[in-house]
């Protein structure tokens, strides 16, 4: 994954990196509005880059589950946020928000139900 035009990034191991997706829709079901103004960490996102997997004592790696394009969930408070590294190489200030996560951290993978056109 190209952070810049300079710099290159590949998940070591059994981690992947992830761009977070955030929900535009911002109206609860109870009719709450959250203003735009209260900044709220996604807790899901597209894989776009994905380590070999874990290592094991004998040199093998056992493979990672996830591949790129994959759409995932995760805890709000996890990974590497890599957000202030983007902002300190990159020249645009709106460059998106991309984390480094464990394969343990991923806590589910959307699926498209099947029979439908989604």
């Amino acid at each position: 994954m190209a952070l810049t035009d300079d710099i290159k990034l590949r998940p070591m191991f059994n981690r992947l990196i992830v761009r977070s997706i955030i929900n535009e829709d911002r109206r609860f079901p109870s009719g709450l509005i959250v203003p735009p103004t209260v900044k709220d960490r996604a807790t899901r996102g597209v894989v776009i880059a994905v380590g070999p997997g874990k290592r094991l004592d004998d040199g093998t790696y056992v493979a990672m589950p996830f591949k790129i394009g994959d759409i995932v969930h995760y805890p709000r408070i996890s990974g590497i946020d890599l957000k202030s590294t983007l902002r300190d190489l990159a020249t645009k200030t709106d460059t998106p928000d991309y984390l480094i996560l464990r394969e343990d951290d991923i806590i589910a993978v959307e699926e498209p139900v099947e029979g439908t056109d989604g």
